[in-house]
């Protein structure tokens, strides 16, 4: 199957949002790049997964509107509470706090915002090593250190608005359904 390695993100304030993903999330700049149209900033977790591109359009100034598009990105975590925690006390927003996810056996989930508002749920899958991350992802857990949290970057969710459509799309780009 393929995967997505990296998303695209706009923002309003390069600046803030780097600092966000560096500070509350433990994600890193791998690159940054300028043209006459926009600014980039690639950040990618030191544990591996994939990347996401921040970018600043030098022309556009309106203020992000979510509406339907990215639902929300998924950070897979060693500590949900802890790195849910961290992004408060670093002066992030406190969207939800963690949580047992009903109907999931040892999946513990919270929530924060980036500074434009994306959503990001801190997912950590509790239980067995070999047994808590499905799908070839990097299981957080086997990277933290004692007193560090690990986080990978995982998918992101987005909006459709016809399920069957979206699906034969990506289907044919050689993705597969996730439980």
């Amino acid at each position: 199957p393929s995967t997505i390695e990296s998303y695209i993100l706009r923002v309003t304030d390069l600046d803030r949002a780097t600092k966000f993903w560096e500070e509350a999330i433990g994600a890193e700049v791998v690159s940054r790049s300028e043209s006459d149209t926009s600014t980039d900033v690639v950040l990618r977790s030191p544990i591996g997964g994939g990347s996401v591109q921040l970018t600043r359009i030098h022309s556009d100034d309106r203020p992000i509107d979510l509406g339907h598009s990215i639902f929300r990105q998924y950070m897979n975590t060693s500590d949900s509470a802890g790195l849910y925690k961290h992004a408060v006390n670093v002066g992030y927003d406190a969207t939800h706090d963690p949580f047992d996810v009903p109907g999931r056996v040892n999946v513990v989930k919270s929530y924060t915002r980036q500074p434009d508002g994306y959503l990001m749920d801190l997912c950590e899958f509790q239980g067995d090593p070999g047994k808590r991350i499905l799908h070839g992802q990097v299981d957080p857990k086997e990277h933290a250190s004692e007193g560090k949290i690990a986080t990978y970057i995982g998918p992101t969710a987005i909006y459709v608005t016809a399920m069957d459509a979206a699906v034969d799309f990506w289907s044919r780009l050689g993705a597969s359904i996730m439980d």
